[in-house]
């Protein structure tokens, strides 16, 4: 987990389990605040918190949906919460659009709050200036809710910076316990945030070839030239070309959602399906059909695909996701730079769950790691197909629900037995 208080954009940064603590400044301004009954504060003398297109407000609080009051205040803007859990930026005097903590109830949990402002790109009027992102995860019991609009810029202005009131008297305090807040001159993307003050994720399993640098002595040195025993010299050569191999190894790309919802009976997706010459009832989806490039020296795919599957009526059924390489876009077409005789590889995933309809659904499936199936370009197809059986029940297939959300693919490579690099096999 980073330490915020080390990000080269915060401007304060407390955290702990009393008004003291909070107040003490852990950025690298080391500027202590001044606190009140429940709140603390920066007079209007420091003005590194006036910030017009570009902040991020962070806050992380215990609560139950009785709680309220103001969390961060700031000349014309500002963060509220009000009774059942509703949270509502304020920009420019105004009260923006919001959004409620997710999960929230009778009982005291633990929320992190983020309100992220960024300069829109695309911006095309004065109103869509900025993007607000504003997101909230309930640390208790794992929910999540995010919001994302565009806006006007803030009107430049300075005043006393406070947490956890509206005003340092004390106005509209907030009734909960405060746990940490900070003030970042950045946008913080909403996995920075949870990565930062919330749980960071586990350390990744590698399933390739770890790589590292091979330092190879340059010519100026002379080392090599004539007379020298260069030897040494070649071999780290050598050694530095085989160790780049996998150097364009990155991911092979991301594919959201294409239709919100598909069914067991394939009713809307029957022109946009081929069936699996070779699974009988599977069928690959088009719209998850990708041509991606694989590097020489790869010969595994490893594929996550992040899958939500719930009904309508009934009890669910099975959804089988299987994942395959082919050398040609299916058993129908082939390409010139495709091989006469077609080569395909699959990895199949079976997977029984109720995920729900939530727009924060479904969970991620790994596929054993898949050979490829190159073309004569040294490309391969990737494909996703499905099948849905019932296990029993009520209710049929065509009440079954899914949808695929996103496609993660990683070429790798795997030592294998009695195999040269770059075979695919």
């Amino acid at each position: 987990m980073v330490a915020p208080q080390t990000i080269a954009d915060t401007l304060y940064y407390g955290a702990g389990a009393s008004i003291a603590a909070l107040a003490t400044d852990l950025s690298q301004y080391l500027d202590n605040q001044t606190t009140g009954a429940s709140w603390h504060y920066e007079p209007s003398t420091a003005p590194r918190f006036n910030l017009t297109t570009e902040w991020t407000i962070d806050v992380v609080i215990t609560c139950d949906n009785t709680d309220s009051g103001r969390l961060y205040n700031y000349s014309n803007i500002g963060l509220r919460l009000s009774a059942a859990g509703a949270l509502e930026p304020i920009l420019n005097g105004v009260v923006q659009t919001g959004i409620t903590l997710p999960g929230i109830g009778a009982t005291d949990e633990q929320f992190i709050i983020s309100w992220a402002v960024r300069p829109n790109p695309d911006t095309t009027v004065a109103g869509d200036a900025l993007i607000t992102e504003l997101t909230a995860w309930n640390l208790t019991d794992g929910q999540y809710e995010t919001l994302v609009y565009t806006h006007v810029v803030r009107t430049s202005g300075t005043a006393d910076q406070i947490w956890w009131a509206s005003s340092i008297a004390g106005a509209n305090a907030f009734t909960g316990a405060p746990n940490a807040c900070r003030f970042s001159s950045a946008y913080h993307t909403p996995t920075e945030t949870y990565e930062e003050l919330g749980v960071a994720s586990s350390a990744p399993t590698l399933v390739g070839v770890d790589r590292t640098e091979v330092v190879v002595p340059p010519r100026s040195t002379g080392i090599g030239d004539d007379g020298h025993y260069a030897g040494p010299v070649h071999a780290r050569a050598a050694a530095a070309s085989a160790s780049n191999d996998l150097r364009q190894a990155g991911g092979l790309g991301l594919s959201l959602r294409s239709r919100p919802t598909h069914r067991g009976d394939r009713v809307g997706d029957g022109p946009w399906t081929i069936e699996d010459p070779d699974v009988a009832g599977s069928y690959l989806y088009l719209h998850w059909l990708r041509y991606v490039p694989v590097p020489p020296a790869a010969n595994r795919l490893r594929v996550r695909a992040l899958v939500q599957q719930w009904r309508t009526v009934g009890d669910h059924d099975t959804v089988i996701t299987t994942a395959l390489t082919l050398s040609q876009p299916g058993p129908v077409y082939r390409p010139p730079s495709s091989p006469i005789t077609p080569r395909v590889h699959r990895q199949t995933v079976s997977r029984l769950n109720n995920d729900t309809s939530g727009a924060t659904s479904g969970a991620w499936i790994t596929f054993d790691l898949l050979r490829i199936a190159r073309d004569t370009r040294g490309w391969t197809y990737v494909a996703l197909a499905f099948r849905v059986t019932s296990p029993g029940g009520a209710g049929t297939t065509a009440d079954q629900l899914w949808t695929i959300k996103a496609i993660e693919i990683d070429p790798i490579f795997l030592v294998v037995d009695d195999q040269q690099p770059g075979l695919g096999g």
